[in-house]
This record gives C-alpha cells, structure tokens and sequence, in this order.
C-alpha cells in the first residue's frame, strides 16, 4: 500500500476510493485507518494530525470523503472546514465528524451542520461499517451538496 502524508512519500498509484483521516490523537489515527483497510482493503486511506496539515493534504489529492475531528492543534476542524469550502477544489469534499464534542459548543454544532455524516466517538466497527459500507454511496454522492445526512451513534 502506498503512503502519503504531510510528511512525504508520493503514490506511484492511485487507489479508486481515497479517504482523508484528520485527526490528532495517533492511535485514534490508527485504530479509524485499521479499521477502514479492514471494511475496504482496496481503499487508500490518508493521515493528517491537524486541520492545517489536513487541508494541505485534502488540496494535493482531493479525497473522496475527510473524516475530521473537532480538536486539535493547529487548526479545529471548524476551521480547517470552513477553510476547505472556501477553496473550490476542495469545498464540495463531504466531511464526516469524528468527534466526543458535547453539541453545546456552538462551534461543533455549526461544524455538524458542515458536515455530510457524524461518526461519534466512542463508535463501533458496525457504526464504520454502515457508514462506509451502506450509506457510503449516498455519504459519496454529496460531493457537490453540503448537507447533514447521516448521523451513527454508538451502540
């Protein structure tokens, strides 16, 4: 499998369906990305542990879907999502929110209404799997809309 991060490596290929995880915590990182190669393994799966690195990846390869979280350094996922719909290479991306945010935080609530789908943290390999098993045609097909579609809840 090829990489590619903010901090080098170039795919000589590109795989069918790319996805862009933005997330701080690394073993978060890599638990999202093991699962996702586990549900596709034929996806590509991208890592960015902050929204600016994040947008910088996103602008470079213009993934199919960014799965984001709302805190981190650098730039939040606020932020890194209003910067992405500014730009019209990367403004109709659809964003997936990964997040333990309380929606009293009305940044997280304007976030989530950015947002094509809501993965919440704590989620389980089912929440990942219907999200990018059963709903991912219609999660993929809101590239060119920004709409709240799908919200997974923990089991």
């Amino acid at each position: 499998m090829c990489e590619l991060s903010v901090y080098g490596d170039q795919c000589e290929t590109v795989r069918e369906t790319t996805i862009l995880l933005v997330e701080d915590n690394a073993v978060m990182r890599e638990v999202l990305r093991e699962l996702l190669e586990l549900i596709h393994p034929e996806w590509h799966v991208l890592e960015a542990e902050n929204g600016l690195q994040g947008i910088e990846v996103a602008e470079r390869v213009q993934p199919d879907v960014i799965v984001l979280d709302f805190n981190m350094p650098v730039m939040n996922g606020y932020e890194m999502a209003l910067s992405l719909q500014e730009r019209p290479e990367t403004s109709r991306i659809p964003l997936v929110l990964n997040s333990s945010e309380d929606s009293a935080n009305p940044l997280v609530t304007r976030l989530r209404a950015m947002c094509s789908a809501v993965l919440n943290k704590p989620f389980s390999l089912g929440d990942l799997e219907h999200l990018f098993g059963d709903q991912f045609p219609q999660l993929h097909g809101r590239r060119q809309e920004f709409t709240p579609a799908f919200h997974a809840v923990p089991a």
